[in-house]
């Protein structure tokens, strides 16, 4: 699979995936998973109340501490499910 992503967000989101120890690939792997289970987007698309239209960048980034434990597919789909 190869998809292009933002140099920068790139770089961000892997930085925050290696702090809390998950690898990128059991992050895509779950959120595929995540899809099928669903059947949609486990995401909610959304604009912020009050505010125009704006970009990833004036959006405050808000990043949930997650427990350091060992990752498997049950974390990952807690992780996703919240």
């Amino acid at each position: 699979m190869s998809a292009h992503v933002e140099h920068d967000v790139k770089n961000q989101a892997e930085e925050i995936l290696r702090q809390i120890g998950v690898p990128v690939s059991v992050l895509i792997n779950s959120l595929y998973r995540q899809i099928i289970f669903q059947r949609g987007v486990p995401l909610q698309l959304t604009l912020p109340r009050g505010r125009g239209l704006g970009t990833l960048a004036t959006m405050p980034r808000r990043v949930r501490p997650v427990n350091r434990e060992p990752w498997c597919s049950r974390g990952v789909r807690r992780l996703l499910d919240n």
